[in-house]
């Protein structure tokens, strides 16, 4: 019985919350992705996700280098207001700003983040911690 009422909450859960996924990826050029016309086939298996989701063809960095540019995304903050302004930025986010995790989570999402190299969990973890 508790098998069956766990798979109606979240066949409920999924109703109601529209799987997001939203991937954002260091150096990756457009002009080099199949999916945005490239005329070689290197990037497979993102053309075939785009396929069914959203493709965005006009996206603009709020923030260079990266550091910046990841904390305005998560945050909708542009980079001197999330404090995030530099490459190998020390200092965290200000206590009041939220961010899409957070938002989510609030919102009754499940959420997972992964970084080939760090762990994007870690990396929101420092960014709200490392302000004190």
């Amino acid at each position: 019985m508790k098998g069956k009422s766990k798979m109606a909450k979240t066949q409920r859960r999924r109703k109601k919350h529209p799987n997001i996924i939203l991937m954002g990826i260091d150096s990756l050029l457009a002009d080099h992705m199949s999916c945005y016309g490239y005329n070689r086939h290197t990037t497979p298996h993102i053309d075939r996700f785009a396929e069914g989701g959203a493709l965005f063809e006009n996206t603009y960095s709020a923030h260079i280098p990266t550091t910046g540019a990841y904390a305005s995304m998560l945050t909708g903050f542009d980079s001197f207001g999330t404090q995030v302004v530099a490459l190998r930025h020390k200092g965290g986010l200000r206590e009041d700003i939220q961010t899409l995790p957070e938002i989510l989570k609030s919102a009754g999402y499940n959420y997972n983040f992964f970084n080939l190299e760090e762990g994007m969990e870690n990396y929101l973890n420092d960014l709200k911690t490392s302000a004190t």
